[in-house]
């Protein structure tokens, strides 16, 4: 005979709410979260499709080209603005130096070699060495700059899961900071403590370590590795071209 009563009732509840609750530990000690929790917006960010398309600007030669390398930088940048409104002025940098960078090019060169030649014919050596302010070089410089600080973000956060203001904090450290003055430094960190979100956030507009319903630790380290391994080898390589023609800024180690 089946008999139904209010403690009954309650005794299933109270198994129902420890299953609930047992998934969730389970969950979150796997670091995984799911799409309700995140409550994902927009489409996803594909880092490992941004990081084929820097890897393709390198051409067999060892050359770079430059049409291509800012095109991957243009769609890059359309990416990073959706991690936040902290990455808008670091955004609106970046888009100035590729289309410089552009400017230099003319529309007829890609090889970056030949670009470098052509800004050192155009005299865009500073006399103490490195590129001259307001010149294409300067503005590869910098377009290759701002790039590298996302790879010293992502590189952070690999060396210990750290949070995305600590890791913000250290990839600037290890990649802008060394070409600004004291003053800017200055600046740069008190933007960062006033607006840099955490992961969970950035997560919410980009799906970034999210598969098929899924989001874990796991899943966005892998997405931040590929990027790395892909795009850094670019960077250096783009950083010994200039060096070879005297227009490396002589505060790059």
């Amino acid at each position: 005979r089946n008999v139904w009563s209010p403690s009954l009732a309650s005794a299933m509840l109270g198994l129902r709410l420890v299953s609930s609750v047992a998934t969730m530990l389970v969950a979150t000690m796997l670091g995984l979260r799911s799409t309700d929790e995140v409550a994902l917006t927009g489409p996803k960010v594909e880092l490992r499709k941004f990081a084929r398309r820097f890897s393709s600007s390198v051409k067999v030669n060892g050359d770079i080209d430059v049409r291509r390398f800012v095109s991957a930088g243009e769609e890059f940048s359309h990416a990073v603005e959706r991690f936040g409104d902290f990455t808008r002025r670091g955004v609106v940098d970046a888009r100035k130096n590729l289309k410089r960078v552009e400017k230099a090019a003319g529309g007829r060169v890609v090889s970056m070699q030949a670009l470098l030649r052509d800004e050192l014919r155009r005299g865009s050596r500073h006399p103490k060495g490195g590129p001259a302010r307001s010149t294409g070089a300067e503005a590869l410089l910098w377009s290759r700059l701002s790039v590298s600080f996302w790879v010293e973000i992502f590189k952070e956060h690999l060396r210990g899961k750290t949070s995305l203001p600590d890791a913000t904090r250290s990839g600037f450290e290890r990649s802008l900071a060394r070409y600004l003055d004291r003053f800017s430094r200055a600046a740069f960190a008190a933007g960062l403590r006033q607006s840099t979100p955490d992961w969970e956030e950035v997560r919410r507009h980009t799906h970034l370590g999210c598969e098929n319903g899924q989001c874990s630790d796991e899943t966005l380290a892998a997405e931040l590795k590929a990027f790395v391994r892909e795009v850094e080898p670019v960077l250096d390589r783009m950083a010994r071209l200039q060096k070879q023609v005297g227009l490396e800024d002589p505060r790059t180690p």
